[in-house]
């Protein structure tokens, strides 16, 4: 058996539904975290509501969109573009990006990419 197996998600432009299997997630250690919506304040300045993720979540892709990894149901991940604000520590506070409650990957995001595309692209 394939251990990912990956469909194009309809609608979208470019984005992939990847689904592995148990034995593959074990061996990545894949970990997820949440989107929270929190008050952060840049540089000292005024708090601010914003959609909040681990940084460890976000993803740099060769030409500088920062994505996460979503897992919207066992096993299952999908790429969703976000807007960063600002970083602070361990934290990415987005302008842009999945609604609060959303499960992120936090471990195995290189991964996924690199299966999603190809480690050779």
């Amino acid at each position: 058996d394939d251990p990912l197996t990956g469909e194009a998600i309809e609608g979208s432009e470019g984005l992939n539904r990847l689904t592995i299997t148990q034995q593959a997630s074990d061996r990545l250690d894949i970990s997820t975290g949440e989107v929270t919506v929190e008050k952060v304040s840049h540089s000292g300045g005024p708090s601010q509501e914003r959609k909040v993720v681990p940084y460890s979540s976000v993803m740099y892709d060769p030409e500088g969109g920062t994505w996460v990894y979503t897992n919207p149901e066992p096993l299952v991940f999908e790429r969703a573009a976000i807007t960063v604000d600002f970083i602070d520590g361990d934290i990415a506070a987005l302008l842009k990006g999945p609604a609060e409650g959303t499960s992120v990957v936090i471990v195995g995001s290189a991964e996924l990419y690199g299966a999603e595309f190809g480690v050779d692209k």
